[in-house]
């Protein structure tokens, strides 16, 4: 049922395949990497390609290595020396503080902002890969609150690992600051659940290596399977793991599981399978640009690519994987808002109370203007309502405090 129209452009992994491949990789404790081959000459040809990608599988556990020579990363960056470090992590709070600094240039007349600058602060579709690229000037300017003419470039976070242009007292003096606008400015606070990644962002981004925010935005998520998904599907979804989760409750009290790992375990061919989409065709659009790129995923998206990693016609595109369906007829804004509040529930996320969201109910109005003030206060009550309710009725069925 989900996504008919690209199965009949390309083939997905089916439900039990994915079912497999969750259960396999939620048991991964070290980092894996596959050299991926060249879905353009897949036969290596008479010319083989020089660019390459390097896909590694990242656990959820976190990584502790004694010498820094048995750090993935770094003999990663010691074999291929990749231009670009690809990362599976949210690229939505940089994007949107991106597409604000571009709108305050073009306000001043800078032509080469003006695209961006109309384009909405919190659109979940990127322009395309470079745009999540986090660019250090860009950054610097967000960190200070100046455009890029005011910039002194001997004390920026561009030069930051350029001992021959920044005085070392100016560096170990904006080191701080260089964390703390990483996690507020790219992270926006949301680190990832995969540690080692986190761990990559910050050295990546504070060492020589340019990093791509490649991780599927979550609004993007939401909009497709909202507009995929009927509301009697997700209600059933939802009591489905609701019993399976009291169930494993009252066989494992000790055990803590979340809703989000209780639903990935069981519909991973719902909720997974566009994210692998998306992550396998950003990686595409990097490919032809850059010679040498490292991706680092989390385990349960290592295999999924591979398998969608296929050169055109059949393969995955970026304009199939962005692809939002129309509405599904006859659905009224409050169902619409009843699906996104179970899919809250079911990711244990707060997509759509976000900082750099603007518009909260996208999935009912593109714009947040065409909505009167009234009907606006009614969906937010509706929202909290529905929230509400399946909270209290999850809780009660679960029953915690009982089990203890």
């Amino acid at each position: 049922m989900i996504f008919r129209a690209l199965r009949r452009a390309f083939k997905v992994m089916n439900r039990e395949e994915y079912r497999e491949n969750y259960r396999i990789a939620s048991l991964a404790k070290s980092v894996e990497s596959y050299e991926m081959p060249d879905f353009l000459a897949p036969d290596g040809g008479t010319n083989p390609r020089e660019e390459k990608i390097v896909l590694c599988a990242v656990p959820e556990t976190a990584q502790k290595f004694t010498e820094t020579s048995n750090d993935p990363f770094h003999k990663i960056l010691y074999e291929y020396r990749p231009e670009v470090v690809f990362l599976q992590f949210n690229p939505m709070p940089y994007i949107a503080r991106q597409r604000y600094v571009s709108y305050q240039l073009a306000l001043k007349g800078d032509e080469d902002y003006n695209k961006k600058s109309v384009y909405s602060y919190d659109n979940p579709i990127p322009l395309s890969w470079d745009e999540c690229l986090v660019n250090l000037i860009t950054l610097d300017c967000i960190r200070q609150n100046v455009s890029y003419s005011d910039l002194d470039l001997t004390s920026s976070l561009a030069t930051y690992s350029y001992p021959t242009h920044q005085p070392h007292e100016i560096t170990e003096k904006i080191t701080d600051s260089f964390v703390s606008t990483i996690t507020q400015h790219v992270a926006g606070g949301d680190l990832s659940k995969y540690h080692y990644i986190n761990n990559i962002l910050y050295m990546g981004l504070m060492g020589k290596s340019k990093v791509v925010l490649g991780d599927m935005p979550e609004p993007l998520l939401r909009l497709q399977l909202g507009n995929t998904l009927p509301l009697s599907t997700v209600r059933e979804i939802y009591n489905f793991v609701v019993e399976k989760l009291a169930e494993h409750y009252r066989d494992n009290p000790q055990v803590l599981m979340t809703m989000e790992e209780m639903t990935l375990t069981y519909f991973p061919h719902i909720f997974q399978m566009p994210r692998d989409l998306y992550l396998t065709a950003m990686l595409k659009e990097t490919f032809p640009a850059i010679d040498q790129t490292v991706a680092f995923v989390g385990a349960p998206h290592f295999v999924p690519i591979q398998r969608y990693w296929v050169g055109p016609p059949a393969g995955i595109n970026y304009t199939q994987a962005t692809h939002i369906p129309p509405k599904i007829p006859n659905e009224t804004p409050e169902m619409l808002i009843e699906k996104q509040a179970l899919f809250d529930l079911l990711l244990d996320t707060k997509v759509w109370g976000q900082n750099y969201i603007t518009n909260p109910f996208q999935y009912v109005h593109e714009c947040i203007t065409d909505i009167p003030t009234k009907d606006l206060e009614h969906f937010k009550k509706h929202f909290k309502n529905m929230i509400a309710h399946y909270t209290t009725s999850r809780d009660k069925k679960i029953n915690l405090k009982a089990i203890k």
